[in-house]
């Protein structure tokens, strides 16, 4: 459906104590990465679906958004 995969725009879930180090400005810039790939919430744990185009353009509105893509299982 996709000429290419669409960019990576997981969510990034922290605990509130990672995410306040996380968003620290004193913290060094190589441990903020770490908390990224290593502290977040897994990927698993969400549940994905795909959504048609429109969904990528903020000026779209309306219920039909939030509903998965028709190509979907």
């Amino acid at each position: 459906m996709y000429d290419s995969e669409p960019a990576d725009r997981r969510p990034l879930v922290l605990s509130p104590e990672l995410a306040r180090e996380w968003t620290d400005s004193a913290t060094d810039p190589a441990h903020t990465a770490e908390i990224a790939r290593e502290c977040c919430t897994p990927v698993d744990a969400f549940e994905w679906y795909k959504v048609g185009k429109a969904v990528g353009n903020v000026r779209n509105q309306g219920q039909d958004l939030i509903r998965p893509d028709s190509g979907t299982a």
